[in-house]
């Protein structure tokens, strides 16, 4: 008998394929389609799993699809413009210029300084992503942990709404644990 290591990756491919689709028969006609919408949806962005959050979003009731929206927007908008467009470099040297007392222009400085010295702005700016990685990551772990340390009387709660802006009643809870894996390739 073959072991899955003996069988090729297209073999399973398929019937792991044909698995979820006996799986999407199972569901009551509005649960396929709301499965098939997040599989449509995740797989055009790029998500590499889409069945498997489909599956859980259904099954589990946890918010994948806007999981993956939340983190991926937080990768193209906040993260990788860090990488990809230096023009906050010369943003900061701007600022450094037209506000010297404020702890943006002392980046400004720091950045001229470098700039000064010879650091190329690609060092600069891989130097920055990295540092924009782990502010995002530590945001969401602190909204992660749902309460402040200092009070246990107070907290809060990051929520998934519907298309009109109501709650849905679904925690978007533990992103902590995706943010590294659901970077966006390229």
């Amino acid at each position: 008998m073959d072991s899955d290591e003996d069988r090729s990756s297209t073999e399973l491919n398929y019937e792991a394929e044909g698995k979820w689709n006996k799986w999407l028969l199972t569901l009551n006609e509005d649960d396929r389609r709301r499965a098939e919408y997040i599989i449509h949806t995740l797989a055009n962005l790029g998500d590499p799993s889409p069945v498997l959050a489909a599956y859980s979003e259904i099954v589990e009731d946890i918010p994948q699809l806007s999981r993956f929206l939340l983190l991926r927007r937080l990768w193209l908008e906040v993260i990788r413009p860090f990488r990809d467009d230096m023009s906050w470099i010369y943003q900061n040297l701007e600022q450094a210029e037209n506000e010297s007392a404020t702890f943006i222009a002392d980046a400004g400085l720091a950045l001229r300084h470098m700039l000064g010295v010879g650091v190329p702005h690609d060092e600069i700016a891989r130097v920055a992503y990295v540092v924009a990685y782990e502010t995002v990551f530590k945001m969401i772990e602190v909204i992660d942990e749902l309460y402040s340390p200092e009070s246990n009387l107070h907290g809060w709660a990051l929520m998934e709404i519907d298309a009109a802006g109501a709650p849905t009643g679904r925690p978007i809870a533990a992103l902590h644990e995706d943010v590294l894996t659901s970077e966006p390739s390229g």
